[in-house]
């Protein structure tokens, strides 16, 4: 995994020595999972101002923030930031109901629920779940409060401002430090932010406090291949998306006949550094230009075959806008992406999204921003990530309720698992990649084909066919579950023949071939193009792009849009809806990546396998085919008794609206069964005393009587504590309403006094 050095704004100091490093124990409820405690770096020259601050009461430090970097405590610390020096934040909101969010997106995939695929727009989205008005207009008033300057909403989730290290200290009660953290001149917070009441628990998570967790691209180092290469059947062929056409079965059937993605329907990459086009098209016209279907891309905002894109703001000051091909490489990704997603969709428009810095925080405006535009972009591939365990929490929240969002709107992430196996911390222990892990992304993992077999390349030089031998397992592709640092929990459509128990996300979901992994000799590298010279590649990097382009070809099969691919796919591996997952997949099942082998069905190492597109595509439609026109109520018969089954004839459509079970009794609990309908249980009311006469009325609910009190009956009533305390009981003419309220024990009917 290689590292990019980023610019640091200015707060990074000159090292004079080390210090003893103090620590403290911060607990950090995650929602999630624990996180472990922190070492806090402080300056040898405390802001006592700062810390008075911190100590004053009404307060709110938001435990679920977890807003500093889980790298800290490796840091090596330097010297407090310079004052003036410029600082930029985004102060992201909460959603309102994650419980409502997460209900919806199971109606969404659940074939009864009248919510089946029916997707929301952003707008309606914010709506329901969102951050309120008012609690924007807060964040935006705790900025210029602490006079923060330029402040903007660059997404519906968001507001952003720009000040310095002063104000940053003052607005979130931190302390901003300098380090050195794995050779990066860095700066940090060094405790979680601080906020107001009334705006501490909106908040999820405070961006631009600290530049340490930067996100990597998910691909292997590019080896320069030879310029003369060409396809003449001399053993020196590389892969490119037209072999994967033709193993997968895609080509012949759908592409060669005009499928390949709704015309001028956007497919959008996430990603740093910008393309070169000339590199991108040389790609297409190796894979045999026009003549064989692989049109070249044209710079344009919309269209078939066209690219445009977009500097996202909010994102930094870095160089990730720009085409840069330095010593490593850094746009290689993006012209990976892009070539390789519009050689499978050719005729939709690309859209490229670019952080300009590579933070983590960055990327989490990019997330937001391409969710709110969901109602037009359908797909996105994503290939950069990093190591969950280094994920700070608070970002990790930030970014699922854009994922979400995402989700929501019917628009599908496919997400690189990286490659490092299942080792992605390179800590040895099992760990994976983020946002890979996400539980509202598709998290797109490594095979590997046997294309050494023989036959498997024909006489010109192309893939022939599915290899003989099949698949393995790629050792370098990412896979697992997260058992440490922040966690993401399991979905619950995550389900199926191999999926083991438990309650963590699995990933990936599904694969497709990597390249040559490890040592491996029996397969072939990819062949990219970056600043006119070839390089060959592999890498999971290659797989989510290529994913995403077959998902916009099926919008196009199928005739709608599919959505979030994970919660589909793993219904096809359950052969639901008349569906057979051995006609969509290959089953994977011999190899492993280092910490899960290839299995029967579901694994962590390939996820539910990789595709047959001509099955997949149609299993695709039995599950998004339109219900069958009404004619008559009957026809709609959900065969629930709790809803009131209705045909609208002019459209043919069913609705099935719920049964109203109040019988506006204040006696009765009201239900329903599926089965026998309306249920109406009496409520039971006692108030566990046997001195009282307890009823219902219709109107108020249960009712507790007490008796009248007669001469010498014995009626019941409050208790003394002992029979002559004067503070219990009545003296003679006392009233009462009881015996027992006389010392006596004698009340007089008729003037309720104490004998």
């Amino acid at each position: 995994m290689r590292r990019i050095v980023i610019r640091c704004l200015g707060l990074a100091g000159l090292c004079t020595g080390l210090i003893a490093l103090p620590s403290f124990a911060q607990e950090r409820d995650s929602g999630k999972s624990d996180v472990p405690s922190r070492d806090v770096v402080r300056s040898d020259s405390p802001l006592e101002e700062v810390d008075a601050v911190i100590a004053q009461t009404g307060l709110d430090t938001v435990a679920d923030w977890r807003n500093t970097p889980p790298g800290l405590a490796e840091a090596t610390f330097v010297s407090h930031a310079g004052a003036v020096e410029p600082i930029s934040v985004v102060i992201t909101l909460d959603l309102r109901d994650h419980a409502g969010v997460d209900a919806l997106l199971a109606a969404q995939h659940d074939p009864t629920s009248p919510q089946y695929h029916q997707w929301i727009t952003p707008e309606e989205f914010q709506s329901r779940f969102g951050p309120l008005p008012e609690d924007l207009q807060a964040a935006r008033n705790h900025l210029a409060a602490h006079g923060f300057t330029n402040i903007t909403q660059p997404t519906s989730t968001m507001i952003a401002g720009e000040g310095d290290v002063r104000r940053a200290e003052q607005a979130f009660q931190v302390r901003i430090n300098n380090h050195i953290y794995n050779g990066r001149s860095v700066f940090s917070n060094d405790r979680d932010p601080i906020l107001p009441p009334g705006l501490a628990n909106k908040v999820a998570h405070v961006g631009g406090l600290d530049n340490l967790a930067i996100m990597y691209p998910k691909h292997g180092p590019p080896i320069k291949a030879d310029p003369r290469y060409l396809y003449t059947g001399n053993g020196q062929n590389y892969y490119l998306p037209r072999d994967n056409q033709v193993a997968y079965g895609e080509k012949a059937g759908y592409f060669d006949l005009g499928k390949k993605g709704i015309p001028g329907a956007e497919l959008a990459v996430a990603s740093s550094f910008n393309i070169q086009l000339s590199d991108v098209n040389d790609q297409l016209t190796r894979q045999g230009g026009a003549g064989a279907g692989y049109n070249l891309l044209t710079s344009a905002t919309s269209g078939a075959h066209t690219v445009s894109t977009t500097c996202v703001p909010n994102t930094g000051s870095g160089t990730g806008c720009s085409f840069v091909n330095g010593v490593n490489h850094e746009s290689l990704e993006t012209n990976w992406d892009v070539s390789v997603s519009c050689s499978v969709a050719n005729d939709n428009h690309i859209g490229v999204y670019l952080a300009q810095t590579q933070l983590v925080s960055a990327f989490g405006v990019v997330y937001q921003y391409l969710a709110d535009r969901s109602s037009t972009i359908k797909v996105v591939t994503h290939s950069w990530g990093l190591c969950l365990t280094n994920m700070p929490a608070g970002n990790v929240t930030a970014d699922d309720n854009a994922f979400a969002q995402a989700a929501a709107g019917g628009q599908a992430w496919f997400v690189a698992t990286g490659d490092s196996g299942a080792n992605d911390c390179g800590s040895g222990a099992n760990s994976v990649d983020y946002p890979a892990a996400s539980p509202y992304v598709t998290g797109a993992g490594g095979s590997e084909q046997n294309s050494l077999a023989s036959g498997t390349f024909g006489a010109d030089g192309w893939m022939a066919g599915y290899p003989a031998n099949g698949e393995t397992a790629c050792t370098n592709g990412g896979g697992g579950q997260a058992t440490t640092g922040p966690t993401e929990p399991r979905p619950s459509w995550q389900t199926g023949t191999g999926v083991p128990a438990g309650t963590k996300r699995l990933v990936p979901d599904i694969s497709m071939h990597y390249g040559v992994c490890g040592t491996d000799t029996y397969s072939k590298q990819y062949i990219v193009m970056i600043g006119g010279s070839l390089f060959t590649v592999a890498g999971t990097s290659g797989d989510a792009p290529q994913w995403a382009g077959y998902w916009a070809v099926g919008n196009q099969v199928v005739g709608q849009n599919l959505g979030q691919a994970g919660p589909t796919v793993f219904r096809i591996l359950r052969n639901e809806g008349g569906t057979s997952y051995a006609n969509s997949f290959h089953d994977v099942t011999t190899g492993s990546n280092g910490g899960f082998s290839a299995t029967v069905g579901y694994d962590q190492a390939t996820g539910v396998g990789t595709p047959k597109f001509n099955g997949l595509y149609s299993d695709l439609a039995l599950l998004f085919a339109p219900p069958s026109p009404c004619t008559t109520d009957a026809d709609c018969n959900d065969s629930n008794a709790c809803t009131t089954d209705t045909c609208n004839i002019g459209t043919g459509t069913c609705s099935h609206a719920a049964v109203n079970c109040d019988d506006a009794n204040a006696c009765t609990t009201d239900g329903c069964d599926a089965a026998s309908g309306c249920t109406h249980t009496a409520v039971t009311c006692s108030d566990g005393n046997s001195c009282t006469t307890d009823a219902c009325n219709p109107a108020t609910g249960c009712t507790f009587t007490w008796p009248a009190c007669g001469l010498n009956d014995g009626c019941c009533g409050p208790t003394c504590t002992s029979g002559n305390d004067p503070n219990c009981c009545g003296a003679t003419g006392a009233a009462c309403t009881t015996n027992s309220q006389c010392c006596s024990n004698r009340c007089r009917q008729g003037t309720h006094t104490c004998r």
